[in-house]
C-alpha cells in the first residue's frame, strides 16, 4: 500500500519533493484580486526544517530548498494575479544564532535564489 501524504504520495527524495512543489505551481489557480484592496502581500517563511525533517525523513535543511521553490511559485502567482508588491520574510535575528554551517549554506541558498532568473521575472 502506498503511503499518502497531503493527498499525494509521499516523496521518497527531496528531487521529488521539489517535482512536487514545482508541480503544484505550473498551473497557478486563477484567482480574481481587487488591486485597490491587495496591493502588497506580506509572507512569514516558517516550518521548512520541520517539513523536511518531522514530516518527511528529509535533512532539516534540505527544507530550506523546497522554501525557495515555494518561493518562486508564489511570486509567480502573486504576478499573474496583479499583485503590485511581494515580500518574503524569510530571516529573523534569531536565525543568527544556528549553527555557523547552516547559516553559511542557507545565505548561499539566498544569493542563488536572489540570482534565480524564473524568480526575478517574477
Amino acid at each position: 500500500m502506498e503511503e499518502r501524504f497531503f493527498g499525494r504520495e509521499r516523496p521518497r527524495s527531496v528531487e521529488e519533493w521539489i517535482a512536487q512543489i514545482e508541480t503544484t505551481w505550473e498551473n497557478i489557480p486563477e484567482f480574481e484580486v481587487d488591486p485597490e484592496k491587495l496591493k502588497h502581500l506580506a509572507i512569514i517563511c516558517d516550518g521548512n526544517r520541520r517539513a523536511a525533517k518531522d514530516e518527511r525523513g528529509f535533512h532539516s535543511w534540505d527544507g530550506h530548498q523546497a522554501g525557495v521553490e515555494v518561493i518562486k511559485g508564489v511570486a509567480r502567482a502573486a504576478r499573474e494575479w496583479g499583485i503590485h508588491t511581494l515580500t518574503f520574510w524569510t530571516w529573523s535575528t534569531e536565525n543568527w544564532g544556528r549553527d555557523s554551517k547552516q547559516v553559511e549554506f542557507i545565505m548561499k541558498l539566498a544569493a542563488k535564489g536572489l540570482n534565480d532568473k524564473k524568480l526575478l521575472r517574477n
